[in-house]
């Protein structure tokens, strides 16, 4: 199906979204995605939703499925839903030209659950950064953010906790400090954060919390163990 068939049946509120249609969006082009934007905005707020959590569970199922072109222009959305399933959507985006947006969301989204999203999106280049994928200045500048968000405690809990899960990978002597201190938080959420963040460390050192822990079974009401990296 061709772009203008899916924009249309896209802004047609009283049509299903069929497969068919959604794979229309594939691929596009930067004058192409222009045309997607003209055609998203006039969409209302909830079949917009609804269309960017099927092109996720699309691109999940399929890895062949390129919507990362939408899920890009979407970070721009209005709606606090949209740009979170959006950054969902680029969880594998490894581009450089992906980190500046992603800091701007992290330092300036009016959501809280839209920025946690971004840190987490940061966190793959830091792991990329600990395989010399990443340009120096573009890893000091992913390290220093996803810092000094986490050591904002005005950003609220879950920002920290991702914000420190996402840094992890750096391991620097201020780090492992964070981590020590989230261990030891009275929050069990933070907790878990810590233990995972451990995990995403590669070092050895921490392995014998880790296995205690996952031996333990730990989890939160609010935070499931996720088993470590090492």
């Amino acid at each position: 199906m061709s772009l203008e068939q899916s924009l249309k049946e896209l802004a047609n509120e009283d049509s299903p979204l069929r497969h068919s249609s959604l794979l229309g969006l594939t691929g596009l082009s930067e004058a192409q995605v222009a045309t997607f934007q003209q055609v998203w905005r006039l969409v209302s707020a909830a079949r917009r939703r609804r269309a960017i959590a099927r092109l996720v569970e699309l691109a999940e199922e399929n890895a062949e499925m390129d919507f990362n072109s939408v899920f890009i222009a979407c970070l721009d959305d209005p709606d606090d839903e949209v740009r979170e399933r959006a950054l969902s959507g680029l969880w594998e985006y490894d581009d450089r030209s992906l980190i500046s947006k992603l800091i701007k969301l992290l330092t300036s989204d009016s959501s809280e659950r839209v920025r946690a999203a971004a840190a987490l999106g940061l966190g793959r280049f830091a792991a990329l950064a600990q395989e010399d994928k990443v340009l120096s200045g573009d890893a000091e500048r992913v390290r220093d953010c996803l810092l000094a968000v986490f050591e904002d405690a005005r950003g609220g809990l879950e920002l920290q906790r991702r914000s420190l899960e996402a840094v992890a990978p750096f391991n620097t002597p201020r780090i492992k400090e964070h981590i020590r201190r989230g261990y030891g938080h009275s929050d069990p959420s933070m907790r878990c954060s810590a233990i995972h963040a451990m995990g995403r460390t590669g070092e050895v050192g921490w392995l014998p919390l880790i296995l205690k822990e996952e031996q333990a079974g730990y989890s939160s009401d609010n935070c499931a163990y996720v088993k470590a990296d090492i």
